[in-house]
């Protein structure tokens, strides 16, 4: 995982990348949780596609998901 790409906001693991969506003239970038395979927001460029992903607005509320249990 990118070290600027934060764990999966769902399942809180950190098995997540960018990969591509769409065809091949209107390629977009999304980056996905390949535990529990949550895909976040699409954008023409790979590192918006990461900021989006990145983007927790009321967080707080979902805390508890960021830490791992063992």
């Amino acid at each position: 995982m990118p070290a600027d790409l934060r764990p999966c906001p769902h399942c809180a693991h950190d098995h997540c990348r960018v990969i591509t969506v769409g065809g091949d003239n209107d390629d977009t970038f999304a980056v996905v949780c390949e535990d529990c395979h949550a895909r976040g927001p699409t954008d023409f460029d790979a590192d918006a596609a990461v900021f989006k992903w990145n983007l927790r607005i009321g967080m707080d509320a979902f805390a508890h998901v960021l830490v791992k249990q063992k």
